[in-house]
């Protein structure tokens, strides 16, 4: 399940869990988009995270940082934004129940952003995505990331001692 939020950052909400055939009109929507909700599926972890990244979509985090990929290399707090996971569920309950009062909607600090703020998370989405990417054996990928993220991991906790 994941959520958009158009380009003129309105705190909109629409969550959905979109079948395989839909791939390519969900990178349309990203594309699209400003913000994309991250909401944790099976696990904390989900590949909607790098589709939202390659398309400069500003994740809109409703996990700790501490579960992304990559954090030694990428900026998770620079180029995202966090929810509250229950506060957004709650609203989104309240509103398919045509409930005659809403909760605040959790999303409207979004359309309070600066302009110039996003545009800074967006550029700073793109620069990061090649650590997210999978490509060539030359250039920097995803496989240099946890190449990386191993070898620190490694030299701060060697074998044999605790």
């Amino acid at each position: 399940a994941s959520g958009c939020v158009g380009p003129q950052h309105l705190p909109t909400l629409h969550i959905y869990d979109p079948p395989w055939e839909t791939l390519g009109y969900n990178a349309s929507v990203y594309n699209h988009s400003t913000f994309c909700v991250l909401v944790p599926g099976d696990s904390a972890m989900t590949p909607r995270l790098f589709s939202f990244t390659a398309a400069a979509c500003i994740p809109v985090l409703t996990i700790s940082v501490d579960f992304l990929p990559f954090r030694s290399i990428v900026p998770w707090a620079n180029i995202s934004v966090s929810v509250s996971a229950k506060a957004l569920l709650a609203y989104h309950a309240a509103a398919r129940a045509n409930a005659s009062k809403l909760p605040a909607n959790p999303l409207n600090f979004l359309a309070e952003m600066s302009d110039e703020r996003i545009r800074r998370m967006q550029e700073q989405l793109l620069h990061y995505r090649w650590a997210m990417a999978y490509r060539r054996p030359a250039a920097p990928s995803a496989v240099h990331s946890i190449a990386q993220e191993l070898q620190e991991h490694v030299s701060q906790n060697p074998v044999g001692q605790s």
